[in-house]
């Protein structure tokens, strides 16, 4: 007989599940210093990151602030944590940095005592999609509060994606575990109202690629980033709510419409 999962963490904290919404292109290194291979990879190229950035300071350092120094503390920050919450959660001592390259946010998240945490807690979530034709996103708590949600305009993506979204929001859940604390279960009104006051914001429109735009759209408390494909008719691709609370971050001007001089001023208003 299969043994039921334990509890999820406290800090993963939904009625029972992920909320489900019905209906970016920028590149960043999560290494610092990285300029040579990572353990056994191949040394011609550098290998590809098969983790999803977990954690809300490296995702609006890497797709708001543009602030490489800010992945790179988001990830050092992450990490501690880690070493912390998975440790109590294993019941020993356990350290996520690899010893081949400490700063590497990618082998940390392969490391296996950090897997075998999030193992039963993945196999639970995993199939809450069964049976469903019409999700294209979700949404999640950490400790109480919206964290953030994921939304694509096509399921077919969606589906392909959702494992990756999953690990990345269950390791985040791991990293910000606050086990010494009860949390009351969200309320689907919460989640609408977080979706509410994230597309109210103010808007900037900027292009990242050629064929790409990426409209911001600030509150107070929230950030959507909402990804355009300009060879569709500026079609949405993908929606990415955050719920950054009171980080202070300065959305990115158009380079396309701003000079040289007046990018270098904003980028220094923090």
């Amino acid at each position: 007989m299969r043994r039921s999962p334990k509890p999820l963490p406290k800090a993963m904290s939904s009625s029972k599940k992920p909320v489900a919404c019905r209906n970016s292109a920028l590149s960043t290194c999560r290494k610092h210093g990285r300029w040579t291979r990572r353990g056994e990879e191949n040394a011609a190229a550098f290998s590809a990151n098969t983790k999803a950035l977990s954690s809300k300071q490296e995702k609006l350092a890497a797709r708001y602030g543009q602030d490489q120094s800010g992945v790179w503390a988001g990830v050092a920050e992450q990490q501690l944590k880690l070493n912390d919450n998975v440790s109590r959660l294993a019941g020993r001592s356990v350290d996520t940095r690899s010893s081949v390259s400490g700063s590497s946010l990618q082998l940390t998240l392969e490391n296996k005592d950090l897997d075998l945490v999030e193992k039963e807690y993945l196999e639970k979530l995993d199939s809450i999609l069964d049976g469903k034709t019409d999700v294209i996103g979700f949404a999640y708590a950490i400790n109480g509060e919206i964290n953030s949600a994921e939304v694509y305009n096509n399921k077919k993506l969606f589906r392909a994606l959702w494992p990756k979204l999953l690990d990345a929001a269950v390791t985040e859940a791991v990293t910000e575990c606050d086990a010494d604390r009860q949390f009351p279960a969200m309320k689907p009104e919460e989640v609408k109202a977080f979706f509410e006051r994230a597309v109210s914001g103010s808007v900037a429109e900027r292009r990242v690629w050629q064929s790409t735009r990426v409209k911001t759209y600030t509150s107070p408390t929230t950030v959507l980033f909402e990804t355009l494909d300009l060879d569709a008719d500026s079609v949405w691709i993908h929606k990415s709510f955050i719920n950054k609370g009171q980080e202070k971050v300065v959305v990115p001007l158009d380079r396309n419409s701003r000079d040289d001089g007046q990018q270098l001023q904003q980028r220094r208003v923090r």
